[in-house]
């Protein structure tokens, strides 16, 4: 987990830039999970719950699909 909370409302901001893919009332295109009511609402839950998880208010989680080196434990912490 990563602590985003300095860059939580830019990452938002980030998102709504493509508003076409998100969530509009006027769209006439089929819903998709992304274009919901609620999915900017499930980000916000989402890292709010991941900060909470490491002690700040805004996390980030990632995965990865191939080992990561480190050559002492201090570099996660």
């Amino acid at each position: 987990m990563f602590d985003i909370t300095p860059f939580f409302e830019k990452k938002l901001k980030t998102i709504k830039c493509f508003k076409s893919q998100f969530y509009n009332s006027k769209s006439i295109e089929p819903e998709s999970y992304i274009s919901s009511k609620h999915f900017i609402e499930f980000i916000k839950s989402r890292s709010i719950e991941l900060g909470h998880s490491i002690g700040v208010d805004y996390g980030e989680g990632y995965v990865t699909s191939k080992k990561i080196g480190i050559s002492n434990l201090s570099q996660i912490l």
